[in-house]
């Protein structure tokens, strides 16, 4: 059996240190900060458990970078899911599936209020050598 290794690179600004910046970002049209959706708990905890790599794909040896974006309301729910960057229909599908059934995200707040927003979350599918 395969071990497959499944690497979640979230797209975070990162500072000096390679920590995940956090600082609220500045809305261009009002200059209000917004501070960013967010997943509640461990992300990478999350998709470890839950995305299964294709068996067409590892018999193909299929890997890459695919790259989802999807929008989260006011109440954390997410919805309009699409794939930005693609790999393969069998590695696509999967992160499709795993993001649709993701729970709420705490979502990203202006003036202290909820506002919807988008994310972008890729994921990296890569077989062992």
């Amino acid at each position: 059996m395969y071990k497959i290794i499944v690497l979640l690179a979230l797209v975070f600004p990162l500072n000096a240190f390679g920590q995940i910046e956090t600082s609220p970002k500045i809305d261009s049209v009002s200059g209000d900060s917004i501070i960013p959706a967010s997943f509640k708990g461990d992300l990478e905890k999350y998709i470890r458990e839950n995305v299964i790599y294709p068996r067409g794909a590892q018999n193909k040896g299929i890997q890459g970078k695919v790259v989802a974006t999807f929008m989260v309301d006011t109440n954390g729910i997410i919805s309009n899911i699409h794939i930005v960057k693609s790999v393969h229909e069998l590695l696509d599908n999967e992160f499709l599936r795993v993001i649709g059934i993701m729970p709420p995200w705490n979502p990203a707040t202006k003036k202290g209020e909820p506002v919807k927003s988008e994310k972008s979350l890729p994921l990296i599918f890569r077989l062992p050598d």
